[in-house]
């Protein structure tokens, strides 16, 4: 029984002996990995010194796979995994944080530019309200001054011409207020802080076309006019502005000269042209407000404007080019 006992033991023990090599590395194997592993993933993980980590994390493995090769060489190959595994898992970590940073600066980003997107939107828009505004009633003021002056020159002379005169006045200021009651209804409609088209803009047609050149006419001016198409769309407000603004200027700088407007539509553009025969306007003096609103009008539906004397080089032209289908600018 003795000598079973013995065989017995010596069978365990032989069985444990050679099963020792087997288990021998798995004490080690956790230090490896708490401590290789984490120094490899804290290495590639960081966001910063990323060089001189990956250069530490590299010296690193040298020096610890020559001394496995000579003290621990069964051990070498899984450590060398261990300290892969690590920096492969710190680098994923590094990539998602640097996706998630990039992703939250492009988020804040395009929130900036869309805040600042919206806000020029809105100043557009004011801008196209006081646009409007200015043509409206500098149009109007314009004529009636030119008409008041000259119903207080003829009230005792020639009291038929005066009143006239009163006339003129009276039907501008009711056509302002018609067509102020018009523009408020636009801007009512979401002129301002809110999408719509053509915003603070009011339509107009041929009718309100010749309506105003009969009133100009009424104050003195001599116009022909021909237009060959109706007026509609984007280009509608804009034509009936460019005409305004123009025979108002005549009213003002040349009082009783000719007036031409021609208004004509080609395959590809809406022209233009308003050209009156009276001395000229300086061209020392400073720019009007009413040319530079046309021409931002001009420009924010991709036109061309040309202002400058006559082709005979006498009075003063005001040319401008509308494209057929005009992409308004924001």
């Amino acid at each position: 029984m003795a000598g079973r006992a013995l065989a017995g033991g010596g069978l365990v023990g032989g069985c444990l002996r050679r099963r020792r090599p087997f288990v021998q590395p798995v004490t080690p194997g956790l230090w490896m990995v708490a401590s290789l592993g984490g120094l490899a993933w804290a290495c590639t993980a960081a966001t910063r010194r990323i060089a001189g980590n990956i250069l530490a994390l590299s010296a690193m493995a040298i020096v610890v796979s020559v001394s496995l090769a000579r003290l621990d060489p069964s051990n070498l190959r899984i450590t060398q995994l261990i300290m892969v595994a690590g920096a492969v898992g710190g680098m994923t970590v590094r990539w998602s944080k640097q996706r998630g940073a990039a992703a939250r600066d492009t988020s804040a980003r395009r929130r900036t530019e869309l805040a600042l997107a919206a806000e020029q939107a809105v100043l557009g828009e004011r801008v196209a309200v006081a646009r409007d505004l200015h043509d409206v009633v500098s149009g109007a003021i314009g004529v009636m001054v030119v008409q008041a002056a000259a119903a207080g020159v003829l009230r005792h002379s020639d009291p038929a011409r005066a009143r006239a005169a009163l006339d003129v006045i009276q039907r501008t200021a009711d056509e302002t207020l018609t067509e102020l009651d018009k523009l408020v209804g636009a801007i009512g409609e979401g002129a301002i802080g809110a999408p719509l088209q053509g915003a603070g803009q009011v339509d107009h047609d041929v009718s309100d076309l010749a309506a105003l050149v009969e009133r100009m006419r009424s104050a003195g001016l001599r116009i022909s006019i021909s237009v060959d198409h109706p007026l509609s769309g984007p280009a509608s407000s804009a034509v009936y502005r460019i005409v305004q603004e123009a025979l108002t200027n005549v009213l003002r700088h040349a009082h009783g000269a000719q007036v031409t407007v021609t208004v004509q539509r080609t395959s590809g553009a809406t022209h233009v042209s308003v050209v009156d025969d009276g001395p000229g306007w300086s061209t020392t003096g400073r720019r009007g407000y009413g040319l530079v609103g046309i021409a931002e009008r001009v420009e924010r539906l991709g036109g061309d404007l040309v202002t400058g004397p006559a082709a005979d080089g006498s009075g003063f032209a005001v040319t401008v080019r509308i494209p057929a289908s005009p992409e308004v600018a924001p």
